[in-house]
């Protein structure tokens, strides 16, 4: 009896977990509707379609040598061109939105960080991922807070 109640004496308190704020954005939503990002959407747009006229227009001239019963080396070289212009088309849309995805990740992170101490956020996930986030309240969906403070261009405030 006296060992049992030693014990109870000396037993640690349980713990419960941390409450930690938990709060989540929806990256494709912020690009399709924030201002930096439907820019940075417009010229990946003007891009691709410059791109896609420089292919149809080569297109239209390889058309134009084979209806013409062009010598076949010349048919042949000018595929090869077009394969390099659609090679090139791909290598300068994808180095293009890489630019544009570090850039908008740059302006973005600064916004999420005082967004989540103002709020005292203690994590932040992204969506959509329902690998990982089966379901959540919308309460927590700060999207919309995220979309306002990029378009208001808000620099994030110093820390005091």
């Amino acid at each position: 009896m006296m060992l049992a109640a030693l014990l109870l004496t000396v037993q640690a308190p349980i713990l419960e977990p941390p409450r930690i704020p938990i709060a989540v954005v929806n990256i494709p939503r912020i690009v399709a509707e924030s201002v930096p990002g439907k820019a940075a959407s417009a010229q990946v747009d003007a891009l691709r379609k410059e791109r896609e006229k420089n292919l149809s227009d080569k297109q239209a001239g390889i058309q134009a040598l084979i209806q013409k019963q062009a010598l076949r080396i010349d048919v042949d070289r000018a595929q090869r061109e077009l394969q390099r212009l659609r090679e090139d088309a791909d290598a300068d849309l994808g180095a293009l939105n890489d630019r544009l995805q570090t850039e908008f990740t740059a302006r973005l992170r600064p916004v999420l960080t005082q967004i989540a101490d103002d709020d005292h956020i203690g994590l932040i996930l992204e969506l959509p991922h329902p690998e990982l986030i089966l379901w959540f309240s919308p309460a927590v969906d700060i999207t919309s807070k995220v979309i306002q403070r990029l378009d208001a261009g808000e620099a994030p405030k110093p820390k005091e």
